[in-house]
Order: C-alpha cells, then structure tokens, then sequence
C-alpha cells in the first residue's frame, strides 16, 4: 500500500496528539487520586 507522505505524517500527528491525551488522562487521575488520598488522611486525623 502506497501512502503519500502528507499521508503519513497525518497518522504520525494523530498518534502523537493520542498519546498525548492519554498522557493528559493519566496525570488527571493520579491527580484525582492524590487528592481523594489527602482527603482520606485528613479524615483520618
């Protein structure tokens, strides 16, 4: 399968903009569970 390159670098910028909001995802929720973590502590005092 012949793909031009303007093509190609449409899926290379597709994939990259993915990858980066699953990134942005992964930091939300470890931010999520940070704070339901210090919640949980502050509870607990």
């Amino acid at each position: 399968m012949v793909q031009s390159q303007g093509q190609k670098n449409q899926l290379v910028n597709f994939k990259n903009l993915l990858d980066l909001m699953l990134e942005m995802m992964r930091m939300q929720t470890l931010k999520a569970h940070f704070i339901v973590d210090q919640f949980k502590i502050d509870l607990n005092q």
